[in-house]
C-alpha cells in the first residue's frame, strides 16, 4: 500500500512494517541504532530510459520503506499550456539536468493533464502510478503502488521486501523518454543493525 508521506517525515516509523519506534532521515548514527535508518537516497530522472539502481543491496526477506516523493512531466512542456483538468505546477519539485517547464504528475497521481490525454476521461487527482521498480534484475517490473490518498506535498511511502539485489527504479513511460522532464527522489529506510 502506498500513503502519503508525512510532512518532514516525522511519522514515518509508524509506517515501517517492523513496528520499531525512532526514524532518522539524516546519515546513520550511534542514536538511530533502536529504530530503522535512512540507508541511501537517490534521483530517477523522468528523461532517462535506463533504470536507476540503488547502491543499496536490499537483504533477503527484510521489508525497507521507500519515501518517493517529486514531480515530473511525460509530455512537451508546450502541451501544458492547454489543460483539460486540474491545475499545473510551474516546475517539476527535482528538476532534470537537461529541461524543465510545468508538470501535472507524482509518484502515485495525475493532479493536471494536458487536452488529448486519457488524463482528460479520469479527473484530477487521479490514481496514475508512475514509477515501475524491481528487486530482482531478473524480474518483471512492477508498478509503484497508488492504493493511498493523494498527497499535495507530492510524498508518498510504501514497503518494499528485499531480494539480495539492489532496488532498481525507471519512470513509467508509453511513448518516449526524450521529452519527459523533472525528477522523483527515492529514499530507502531500512531497520538499524544490530
Amino acid at each position: 500500500m502506498m500513503t502519503p508521506a508525512p510532512a518532514g517525515f516525522l511519522a514515518l516509523a509508524v509506517l515501517f512494517a517492523s513496528g520499531t519506534a525512532g526514524c532518522s532521515f539524516g546519515a546513520p548514527t550511534d542514536d538511530t541504532a533502536d529504530g530503522p535508518v535512512r540507508l541511501e537516497q537517490f534521483f530517477v530522472d523522468a528523461a532517462d530510459e535506463a533504470p536507476t539502481r540503488s547502491r543499496t543491496v536490499l537483504a533477503v526477506g527484510v521489508d525497507y520503506l521507500v519515501v518517493v516523493e517529486g514531480t515530473y512531466s511525460v509530455w512537451p512542456s508546450s502541451e501544458w499550456y492547454s489543460l483539460c483538468v486540474g491545475e499545473t505546477e510551474a516546475a517539476p519539485m527535482f528538476e532534470s539536468p537537461r529541461r524543465s517547464g510545468r508538470v501535472g504528475l507524482d509518484a502515485a497521481y495525475a493532479f493536471a493533464g494536458p487536452r488529448g490525454t486519457v488524463i482528460c476521461d479520469r479527473g484530477a487527482p487521479s490514481e496514475r502510478s508512475g514509477w515501475l521498480y524491481r528487486t530482482r534484475e531478473a524480474a518483471d517490473w512492477t508498478l509503484g503502488p497508488t492504493d493511498g490518498p493523494y498527497s499535495a506535498e507530492h510524498a508518498y511511502s510504501t514497503t518494499i521486501r528485499g531480494e539480495g539485489e539492489p532496488l532498481s527504479v525507471r519512470i513509467r513511460e508509453v511513448a518516449q523518454y526524450g521529452d519527459n522532464y523533472g525528477r522523483l527522489r527515492l529514499s530507502i529506510v531500512g531497520p538499524a543493525d544490530g
